[in-house]
């Protein structure tokens, strides 16, 4: 359960739009209790595999302004069809200078055990998937320079090694207007 609303010094003009399903949030806010946010703090039940972009603008986000996205450990247990439609639909909801930071597995990940059943969809090209929605993407692997937090002390592979599970750390900025209405999604 993420707490950067809450943990984080963000201004008080700084919004946050937490959605997730409504049994976690009431989960979540039994956990904090009194605390307060360090911002202003949208709590919004969805089902990101049901539209739910009407929510979010109901709740006063406006698309034309700068955003950053957070998608941590939820779309390798989506299916690849609802992992392109949230996609797509955040890509419909963001303006150019908008950032998206996610983290995505491989192919090989989803048939290792234990995640296997629990993992839906891999990809083994993040810039690519991103690229069709708009995105110019940095992808790096836990261990990579950036990204080992002194926790990771074996280095994996490098990506041009096939048959490796993986696990890709993920920052991409929106392309812009000229390249969302050339899209092929």
């Amino acid at each position: 359960m993420d707490t950067r609303a809450y943990r984080l010094p963000w201004s008080s003009e700084t919004k946050i739009y937490e959605l997730d399903q409504a049994q976690v949030l009431e989960t979540k806010k039994a956990i904090l209790g009194d605390a307060t946010p360090t911002c202003q703090h949208y709590c919004i039940p969805a089902d990101l595999t049901q539209p739910w972009s009407h929510l979010l603008l109901e709740q006063g986000y406006q698309p034309n302004l700068p955003s950053v996205w957070l998608l941590e450990g939820l779309l390798m247990y989506l299916t690849e069809p609802q992992v392109r439609q949230l996609l797509q639909t955040i890509s419909q909801l963001t303006s150019t200078n908008s950032y998206l930071g996610l983290d995505l597995v491989n192919v090989k990940s989803i048939e290792y055990e234990p995640y296997k059943g629990y993992f839906r969809s891999g990809f083994d090209c993040p810039e690519e998937l991103l690229t069709k929605f708009s995105w110019n993407a940095e992808v790096i692997q836990p261990g990579d320079e950036g990204a080992h937090f002194d926790r990771y002390t074996n280095k994996l592979p490098p990506l041009h090694v096939m048959d490796v599970e993986r696990v890709f750390l993920v920052k991409a900025v929106d392309a812009g207007a000229e390249a969302k209405s050339g899209a092929d999604i």
